[in-house]
């Protein structure tokens, strides 16, 4: 197969963590009580959901060649890889 040209490409991929507490659950000027104490585990449960899964997802792009580096609230996944078209393909490009 000869290739008319390739072209040199990189993925990057954004997993959000969490963010500030505010942006998670609205305390200011709230009253503490047991609405409060819900409010808590019920985050927390889903922290401990979300983090597992991205736990998950960061297993599988490191095992699948993805560089990462963290963020303030997330972590950053790069990739580089080529994209050929083959001659007489009409134009179709293939990923290596």
């Amino acid at each position: 197969m000869t290739v008319d040209s390739e072209t040199e490409k990189t993925s990057r991929i954004s997993l959000f963590i969490f963010g500030k507490p505010a942006w998670e659950m609205d305390l200011e000027g709230m009253e503490v009580d047991e609405k409060t104490v819900k409010m808590l585990l019920e985050l927390g449960d889903e922290l401990k959901e979300r983090l597992h899964h991205l736990s998950r997802l960061t297993r599988l792009l490191l095992d699948n060649g993805w560089s990462d580096s963290g963020g303030l609230y997330d972590v950053w996944f790069s990739k580089e890889w080529r994209q050929k078209k083959p001659e007489g393909t009409g134009g179709t490009w293939h990923q290596s």
